[in-house]
Parts: structure tokens; sequence; C-alpha cells
């Protein structure tokens, strides 16, 4: 797992579990200690957690994590979710869309459509 989605997906399980220690992390996602505590440096730095004396609680004032980290949650079911939102686009058609990491998935598959606005 590359660094920026074990990070998304620790903010995932914090969300899940609300506080846990490194060493349950570092079990969880099957790696070292040392690497669940340089993601966690990250994520304070980011401001999404709060470290503690051997583990991590979510930082509740920025609960909401980036776009960059929420792409990463889930991205096969946001797929899923954009292929069956595109089969109701035809050429032509106006679309709004609004902000949102499953939003970000259409995007590339409307380049499929002539004349969309």
């Amino acid at each position: 797992m590359k660094p920026r989605q074990r990070q998304a997906a620790i903010l995932e399980y914090l969300q899940k579990q609300g506080k846990c220690s490194v060493e349950e992390l570092a079990q969880y996602f099957d790696t070292t200690g040392t690497t669940i505590r340089k993601d966690l440096v990250i994520l304070e730095h980011a401001g999404t957690v709060i470290r503690t004396y051997g583990g991590v609680v979510l930082n509740k004032e920025e609960s909401d994590p980036p776009i960059d980290h929420k792409t990463l949650i889930n991205t096969h079911k946001k797929e899923l979710i954009a292929e069956a939102a595109v089969s109701f686009i035809h050429d032509g058609d106006s679309i709004i869309l609004d902000a949102g990491s499953t939003v970000l998935q259409i995007v590339p598959l409307l380049s499929r459509f002539n004349n969309i606005t």
C-alpha cells in the first residue's frame, strides 16, 4: 500500500474506531510501527490527527479529510457510481456537477460525449 493510501485508510479507520495505538495500526495494516509513526507525523502536520503517547486520536476540528485523501477511499465503489451516473448522460445534455471525490470519478468519463454543457 502506498503511503498516501495508507494515510487515507488510517483516517478512515480512526473515524470508525475513534482512537487506537500505533501497535494496533501496525498490526491492522501489516506494517511496522516506524512506518505508522511516519504516517502519523504527516497526518498530524496536516491537522487531521492528534498523536498521543503510543497512539493517535482523530482531530475533531479537522475530522473531514482533505479531498486528496478522500479520492483514495472506496475508489472502486466511486468508479461504479460514476459509470452508473454517466449512463444517464447523452450528447447535447446540460449537466451540473457538485464538488466531491465521487464526482471526480465522473469527470474523465465525460470525454466520450459531444456538446455537453
